[in-house]
């Protein structure tokens, strides 16, 4: 069924640019594409929109987003959906965007998608297809990214399609007439987002690397964040890893600790994929230890500087 689609999994990006270039050859003008967030907008005028028809074309296209009724949530009836999809307009393109939500294969709605409408699932991209990406963004404009440079850049953004696209959009301003992106570069433009590259400095002190742990935090703090807010930057992305692998042993799923952690169902996979990388109990033995530090700064009982640097050695 052509004019039902159903979007799922993960990559943001790769799923917005399949549906952008859907809706552009649909053509529908711009006073026929709506869009719908379920989770704040109803079914029934989402259905209404459905049915009635376009003004001044032969098409429209309403989009669907955050279909949590997918899920294992009921908060939203779905009902009249089933009923379209028996007999949907012939004139309107529906969009279901579930980007990042974990489907409930149980449910009547999902089994009956999955048979009445086209379904296009983007899986996660492997950490090769990242790099062929990335380097496919300046290879079309005759630009080439230096192989470490690749690297660095992925520690940075740790395959978040999105705000690799943003990145690399500041990469091209900064390299201006150049062709080739150096690993300078990539720490001079990317390496100026505090909370992206804390990541990268967790995942160096996970992997007990003293060197590149300070190599980063210096990094850090030449690019203007305070020791007191990185503090704060490592303990809260420990804590999310941390909690996020409770919940996991608990038996929740991508969307209910989205929920736990008041994230979107995608940032939500990234916090989960990060966590296995870390040990549960070397992760509490950390975040004491953070808190332990914060009450001594706080106290006097120790300077930020020094406290940090010990801090980071310690661990």
């Amino acid at each position: 069924m052509d004019n039902v689609r159903l979007y799922i999994g993960n990559e943001e990006l790769m799923i917005k640019n399949k549906i952008d270039n859907v809706i552009a050859q649909a053509s529908p003008g711009a006073f026929n594409l709506t869009t719908y967030d379920m989770e704040v907008d109803s079914m029934t005028a989402v259905l209404n929109d459905c049915m009635t028809v376009p003004f001044l074309s032969d098409t429209k296209v309403v989009i669907m987003r955050h279909p949590i009724f997918l899920s294992k949530d009921t908060s939203v009836s779905y009902q009249g959906l089933m009923d379209y999809l028996d007999n949907p307009s012939d004139f309107c393109l529906l969009i279901i965007d579930a980007t990042g939500i974990e489907l409930d294969e149980s449910k009547d709605i999902v089994i009956k998608l999955r048979k009445k409408a086209q379904v296009t699932e983007q899986s996660t991209l492997s950490d090769v297809e990242m790099k062929g990406w990335l380097k496919r963004q300046f290879g079309v404009l005759g630009l080439e990214i230096e192989e470490n440079a690749v690297e660095l850049f992925f520690e940075y953004v740790h395959n978040d399609l999105i705000k690799a696209k943003g990145e690399v959009e500041k990469l091209l301003n900064y390299v201006g007439d150049r062709k080739i992106v150096s690993i300078r570069d990539v720490a001079a433009v990317v390496s100026d987002e505090g909370e992206t590259n804390v990541f990268a400095l967790i995942k160096a002190i996970n992997q007990k690397d003293k060197n590149k742990t300070m190599e980063i935090y210096y990094n850090l703090l030449n690019s203007g964040n305070d020791q007191i807010k990185l503090l704060n930057l490592i303990y809260r992305s420990m804590k999310d890893s941390y909690t996020s692998l409770k919940l996991i042993e608990s038996g929740k799923n991508q969307n209910e600790i989205a929920s736990f952690l008041g994230v979107s169902p995608g940032r939500a996979y990234y916090i989960m994929k990060d966590a296995k990388n870390f040990d549960i109990k070397t992760l509490e033995e950390d975040l004491i230890k953070i808190g332990d530090l914060d009450f001594k700064i706080k106290s006097g009982l120790i300077d930020k500087v020094s406290g940090m640097e010990l801090f980071l050695f310690g661990i």
